[in-house]
């Protein structure tokens, strides 16, 4: 399960199609580098991205 903590409240995915979405309306991520990522990503992946750019997230069990 990928956590995203926001500034009120914390999201849950574990679908990365849905986290993957969240992310584009929440964070506005676009373009062709997004759009390679989120053919071959996983949760994982994801959130690793997120950490990179300084969005608290990460991987429950």
């Amino acid at each position: 399960m990928l956590i995203i903590d926001l500034e009120n409240e914390e999201k849950t995915f574990t679908k990365v199609d849905e986290a993957v979405e969240f992310c584009e309306k929440e964070f506005g991520y676009r373009g062709t580098m997004w759009d390679a990522v989120k053919r071959r990503c996983n949760l994982n992946q994801l959130c690793e991205l997120l950490r990179e750019d300084e969005i608290c997230a990460w991987i429950h069990p």
